[in-house]
Parts: C-alpha cells; structure tokens; sequence
C-alpha cells in the first residue's frame, strides 16, 4: 500500500479502519491479516465527498456515525455511514469556530471537544449545546498544538512558544505557566 504524503498528522483506528490524516488529504485503509486495503482516499477535489483542504491536521471520532477532521481551512465532518461531509468554517458567528486553521481535536472523558486552533486560541463543543461559545479561551496569535487529560480530569495543552497549561475543572486556565526547552507537537497523558 502506498500512500502520497509528505506528511502524518495523525492515525485513528475507527470503525475498524485505521483514517490517516496527512498533508495531502484523509486515507481511510482496512486491514485484513496484515494485508492494508485502501477503501477511500479524501481530497479538496473529490466529485463526492470533497474535503475543504487537503491539509487534514487531526482526527476524532465524534459518534459511531460522525468523524471529525481538522484541517487548515475548516472543521469538516464526516458522516460514515453515508458519506457525506459537511463543512464548518470561520463566519464572524459567535456560534461558530474562532478561526478555519485548525490544529488539534480532542475529546475528553466527559465528552466535551476541545478544537485548538492555529492564532485564535481554544474552541469548545459541548454535544449538549451544538455550537462553539467564543471568548472562553482566547490567545491571540497563539496556536494550540495539542490537548492530553490526566486523571484528574484535568485537560492539558500546548500553547505556541513552548508553554503548557492546564484547564481545571471550573473552566479556570492555570495561571502557573510552565515553559518548555523546545516545541512539543503531540503529547500523551498516562495513568500516573
């Protein structure tokens, strides 16, 4: 199996399919006996199902029917059972995502979605509510790399110039800023 990136991003197993988010679009690959299949390739270009960039960022799964991509022009949501995708982007709408480049989706163990962007700071989608309430985590200028909880429920990220803080459970960010040596890009949270 070959597939034409440059660039890994991020890799999902979903459905049992393993969904790899790349510079060149969204691989959806099956696995049978170690022998990869690729079932779908997600391009900007597709006659159906057309992505709003081929610059896919990060993967999640929102539902058993719904995946979430991040891409660098826009949230773009995948409907697995039928194919469709729909695309969520940037409108100067306080419902809407703060800004089209997104860099990072994670879901935390109470199913919130945590969107860190690329210069307009941290989104979140709470299912109960449907839309993204603004203003709540705004760094300006700053991306958001990536997102990790512990098991305090604590939810973690990475802020551009090498920072980390953390969300508590009130919704408060730390005010303890903890510099790094260099740039993080993933970050994984164990059980300790």
């Amino acid at each position: 199996l070959f597939i034409d990136a440059n660039a890994l991003f991020d890799i999902k197993k979903i459905d049992n399919k393993y969904w790899l988010a790349t510079d060149n679009g969204l691989y959806s690959i099956s696995e049978n006996n170690e022998n990869y299949t690729l079932i779908k390739h997600y391009t900007e270009n597709n006659t159906t199902s057309s992505l709003s960039s081929d610059k896919v960022r990060s993967i999640e799964q929102f539902d058993d029917s719904h995946i979430w991509l991040g891409t660098d022009n826009g949230l773009n949501i995948i409907n697995i059972l039928n194919d469709n995708i729909s695309i969520h982007q940037n409108k100067d709408n306080p419902k809407a995502i703060t800004d089209n480049w997104i860099m990072d989706i994670y879901k935390d163990s109470s199913g919130i979605f945590w969107l860190g962007t690329n210069g307009k700071g941290v989104n979140i989608y709470n299912p109960t509510q449907e839309y993204f309430p603004h203003s709540l985590f705004d760094f300006s200028n700053k991306s958001i790399g990536a997102f990790a909880e512990t098991t305090n429920k604590k939810v973690w990220f990475i802020l551009q110039d090498v920072f980390l803080k953390s969300i508590n459970l009130d919704g408060k960010i730390s005010s303890d800023v903890i510099t790094l040596d260099d740039n993080i890009f993933q970050m994984r949270a164990g059980d300790k």
